[in-house]
């Protein structure tokens, strides 16, 4: 199983100078869109905004979209089995989720890819929040299911 502040503590240097990588390149595509934004909105970038264009490339807001999307819309075709079980979300926002998430996040992307980087819930019959998540390859998923009796 994948542990994320093992793999923290081994990669340190590595994760954070990824980090300054993308958060340069960041940088640059926030000033580029907020010129965009503004002159198209004439309204000044919220910080959810900022969160979400400096997130997008490396596919952390779409996961946390998706859980909403779980939890919260009555037409997503697996509702029955989150929100209409009662599951709700306990992050208040995006922040918060990507400050709780964000580094274990990149620690496992960078080490099975992004394709194999799922966000789990560690007791399937509890919220999403910060101690029952965790990310796990689809295999571990799969092996982490609820009992239907």
């Amino acid at each position: 199983m994948f542990n994320a502040k093992e793999y923290y503590q081994n990669n340190k240097e590595k994760i954070k100078k990824q980090v300054r990588k993308y958060q340069l390149k960041d940088i640059l595509k926030h000033k580029q869109y907020q010129k965009k934004y503004k002159r198209k909105n004439k309204k000044k970038l919220t910080k959810q905004g900022w969160l979400y264009h400096k997130n997008k490339d490396f596919g952390l807001y779409q996961k946390w979209l998706d859980m909403k999307r779980r939890c919260n819309s009555p037409t997503y075709k697996g509702y029955e089995h989150y929100g209409g079980r009662g599951i709700k979300i306990l992050w208040k926002s995006y922040g918060e989720f990507f400050y709780d998430m964000f580094v274990s996040f990149l620690a496992h992307k960078t080490e099975y890819g992004h394709k194999e980087t799922t966000l789990d819930r560690i007791n399937t019959n509890e919220n999403y929040y910060k101690n029952n998540c965790r990310w796990a390859t689809h295999r571990e998923q799969q092996n982490n299911r609820r009992n239907n009796i």
